[in-house]
């Protein structure tokens, strides 16, 4: 079993990648905190937007830091 991820893209960054924020919940003992991670995602068909929610899953590394393509685009605006 893969981990798949959740988050919207932020930034079109060149041909066929994309930057994702993707949320997380923080339980710190008083509080509830959501906090974002960034990651570069492969795009192989360029086919999302700004602002497009998609999950998308690990894979072997496509460069230096893309370990993930996208696997479903969930919404799109």
């Amino acid at each position: 079993m893969t981990n798949i991820y959740i988050g919207y893209i932020i930034k079109k960054s060149s041909n066929k990648t994309v930057l994702v924020k993707s949320p997380f919940i923080l339980k710190t003992k008083p509080f509830v905190q959501i906090k974002y991670k960034s990651y570069l995602v492969h795009d192989e068909r360029n086919e999302t937007n700004k602002g497009d929610w998609i999950t998308f899953k690990i894979i072997s590394c496509k460069s230096k830091f893309k370990y993930f393509k996208i696997n479903k685009i969930i919404k799109t605006i």
